[in-house]
């Protein structure tokens, strides 16, 4: 939903999905390659538009509207607080929000390697890759370098000999 799939790492995961996975986007315009197979689904126009006609086509347009109607207050004074946040706009404020978010995706997956590798007895017993320190898996700049091919100061792919 939304411009996310215009920002990395974002932007990639629309390729992932493997043929014959259906992919939705809910979007002002088309982006990412979406409606190139025959079983995407394109609602474009306002977002909260296109996600009421995709809940009325499922039926579970009266939920969403409880839904919603629960979560006006609470979402008024979210909108109240990132406007209120110093000299910045909402896009920044948004970006913003957009790296930590990321952050936090790198780091449950960099712990989701470590407890993998420790299961497998591949992890030492000393918690590395876990901590406050930087971690086997995380790389400088963070943003799911691990997954996508860290590379190192010298230019190479870790683990390459060089």
């Amino acid at each position: 939903m939304g411009t996310s799939l215009t920002v990395q790492p974002f932007a990639g995961l629309v390729g992932l999905a493997q043929e014959g996975v259906p992919r939705v986007l809910i979007n002002r315009e088309g982006v990412g390659g979406l409606g190139t197979r025959g079983d995407d689904v394109l609602v474009l126009g306002e977002c909260d538009d296109g996600v009421r006609r995709v809940a009325e086509a499922c039926g579970w347009l009266g939920e969403l509207e409880g839904l919603w109607a629960g979560m006006v207050a609470e979402g008024e004074r979210e909108e109240e607080d990132v406007g209120k946040e110093e000299g910045k706009g909402k896009d920044e404020a948004l970006n913003e929000e957009i790296e930590q978010l990321t952050r936090e995706v790198d780091e449950t997956l960099r712990w989701a390697k470590w407890h993998e590798e420790r299961v497998r007895g591949e992890g030492s017993k000393d918690g590395e890759g876990g901590g406050a320190g930087k971690g086997k898996y995380e790389v400088e700049g963070g943003h799911l370098g691990h997954v996508f091919g860290a590379q190192r100061g010298d230019g190479k792919k870790e683990g390459e000999a060089g």
